[in-house]
């Protein structure tokens, strides 16, 4: 067959994913039993010394394939410009570059995922407004409530914690710190990355919303949702595999609400202000508020039924 010009996530059978960014694979070959694939036309066994990007017909430098925790999709640094680039109303326009990769949930944080969470923590259960629970995004959760389980999940899996009790990053050995690039465990992202994931990272999208112009193809707003909240994923993904990044839910960013200005940044966070930044619109807003650029705030104490989160992870060099 013909290998799509598109983002490639291989299932693996430990239940990571291998994620393969467009361009980076020439050929793949599926033989039985114990040979794996082909590299520089030599057939692999089973016995064979295989690396991470072996057994993939590209680029031997390139970093185009990550082994890739479940249901997390690869963001690679780069740079773009960030702001309202249709319309001129999230401005004025700034150039943000990021020195550091970073996971990205591919899904906002589901209900059947955080009762494991309230089970394990004895957390308030939030209530589902009647919409049901299971695979819909988690709602009438607060953004203290969204690093709670950021915290409990990076302890779950022997991560340092992302957040202090205040709510401050915090590095490796527990300082606070407004660099990004040094917050290890799991986290809300930062409203930057959020944009620049939404607009499909390196691809630097166009997109007005994340993966189409077509707002009916991506997300669930108030003329299509009927009124309630949908399961993730059920409409197409960005051009990187992330889903719901316009519509079903507002999602929660690490960052303080602040005004924009034009100066070039790097690894930009925002711990200034009282208001926290929620991005991607919601099932009861408009198509204007499903933009990839379209910002929106709350109190950190606030919980809504429109409102909920995604994860997020830097890669440690």
């Amino acid at each position: 067959g013909t290998i799509k010009d598109d983002f490639i996530v291989f299932k693996l059978l430990s239940g990571s994913e291998l994620s393969v960014s467009p361009g980076k694979i020439r050929s793949i070959v599926f033989l039985k039993d114990k040979v794996l694939g082909i590299e520089n036309g030599q057939a692999m066994s089973e016995d064979t010394d295989v690396s991470q990007n072996s057994y993939l017909s590209g680029d031997p430098t390139s970093s185009g394939s990550v082994n890739i925790p479940e249901n997390m999709v690869l963001v690679e640094k780069g740079s773009f410009t960030f702001g309202d680039i249709w319309e001129g109303i999230e401005v004025p326009l700034s150039k943000v570059t990021f020195t550091y990769d970073f996971y990205m949930g591919k899904y906002e944080v589901t209900f059947d995922e955080y009762e494991e969470f309230v089970v394990d923590t004895a957390a308030r259960r939030p209530s589902d407004n009647g919409f049901g629970r299971g695979q819909r995004p988690v709602i009438d959760v607060n953004w203290w409530d969204a690093i709670e389980y950021c915290n409990w999940l990076s302890e779950k899996e022997g991560l340092p914690k992302a957040y202090n009790e205040n709510g401050d990053f915090v590095d490796r050995d527990g300082q606070v710190t407004t660099d990004p690039s040094l917050v290890v465990g799991y986290r809300l992202p930062t409203e930057a990355e959020w944009e620049y994931a939404a607009r499909g990272g390196q691809n630097n999208d166009r997109y007005k919303y994340s993966g189409s112009d077509n707002v009916d193809d991506v997300a669930w707003y108030s003329f299509n949702s009927t009124n309630k909240a949908q399961e993730v994923g059920t409409k197409r993904s960005n051009t990187i595999g992330i889903y719901d990044m316009s519509g079903n839910v507002w999602e929660w960013c690490s960052d303080n609400y602040d005004l924009y200005s034009s100066t070039e940044k790097t690894n930009p966070f925002s711990d200034n202000g009282s208001c926290r930044v929620c991005r991607g619109g919601s099932w009861n807003y408009t198509n204007a508020d499903a933009t990839v650029a379209n910002r929106n705030c709350e109190p950190p104490s606030f919980a809504s039924y429109s409102l909920g989160f995604r994860i997020c992870r830097t890669i440690s060099n």
